[in-house]
This record gives structure tokens, C-alpha cells and sequence, in this order.
């Protein structure tokens, strides 16, 4: 059995039900299956991801992007495809598989993506105490693999897809 869970296993965010569901999900098959590989990925990015669009869309869309604090914090984009690549092997070795893309900060990612975008994108910094949540503390994990790209190609990646959908 392969369970895709999150690297966010052990993190506190404001995105706790989603956690929460993962946590649960990891216990009930550690109880019922000897071998097991959960595989631990970072946040998804790529051709077909929809979850991080709203993002996309709002750099696109308003122009604006509010990094909490201040877009310093660091976060782990992972590439779909090297996700895929990664977790194949897995199939047949029983464990815990985390993958993770490089370190970087919010504020560069966006920027970058902004940059594919052609959007110009001006920054709303907004401090740190007005709120805390997932992207508001660092995300850092060390990867047990070694991964094929960094966040530029994640970005441009993304951004081909959501184009040719016509969703941004």
C-alpha cells in the first residue's frame, strides 16, 4: 500500500484539517498494513495543479500579492512530476519517503512568478502578527531524494498549464 500524505505532517498551520486528516489517515494504515510506504510530499506545483491557482490568479487577476511576513519565510515547492518519479521506487520498499524541492523564500517565488505571469506584480507586505498561517512561518524539509528541478521551472511550468487551460 502507498499513501500520499504531506510533508506538513508535523506542522502546525492554520490548514490543520487537512493535517488533521492526514494524520489520521497515516495512523489507521500504519494499524492495518505491514507494508506501508506513505510518501511525504512538499506543496505540489505543476501541469494540472489547481490547488495553489487562487494564488496565480490573484498576482495575475489584482495585481497584488500580500506575503505574510513580509515574504522571508521559506516553503519547499515540489515539482508533480518529480513527485511521481520519486514515489514509483517506493512502490515495493515500505517506510516513510519525504520529497521536497529546494528552500526558498515566498516573496522570490512570487516574484518569479510574477514574472512569468508578465504581471509587474507590486507587494502588500503585511506583518507577521496580523496572521499566521501556512504561509506565514517557515516550511523547510530536508527531501530523501535528490529532485530534477528548481522553483523557476515549477513556476513556468505552472503557469504554461494554467495558460493553455485558460485559466489565468
Amino acid at each position: 500500500v502507498v499513501h500520499l500524505s504531506t510533508a506538513y505532517i508535523n506542522s502546525e498551520t492554520s490548514h490543520h484539517t487537512y493535517i488533521d486528516t492526514k494524520r489520521h489517515s497515516e495512523k489507521i494504515l500504519k494499524n492495518h498494513f505491514e507494508q506501508l510506504s506513505i510518501v511525504r510530499p512538499g506543496p505540489i506545483f505543476g501541469p494540472g495543479d489547481r490547488h495553489h491557482l487562487p494564488l496565480f490568479k490573484m498576482i495575475k487577476r489584482l495585481g497584488i500579492f500580500c506575503p505574510i511576513p513580509g515574504g522571508s519565510n521559506q516553503f519547499c515547492p515540489t515539482h508533480v512530476s518529480d513527485v511521481a518519479h520519486s514515489m514509483m521506487p517506493s512502490v515495493v520498499k515500505p517506510g516513510i519517503l519525504t520529497i521536497a524541492g529546494e528552500s526558498v523564500t515566498i516573496e522570490a517565488f512570487m516574484k518569479e512568478a510574477s514574472r512569468w505571469l508578465k504581471t509587474g506584480t507590486p507587494f502588500i507586505r503585511i506583518p507577521a502578527w496580523f496572521k499566521k498561517d501556512f504561509f506565514g512561518v517557515d516550511r523547510v524539509f530536508e527531501s530523501d531524494v535528490e529532485l530534477n528541478r528548481d522553483y523557476p521551472n515549477i513556476i513556468s511550468d505552472a503557469v504554461d498549464w494554467y495558460q493553455e487551460e485558460q485559466l489565468v
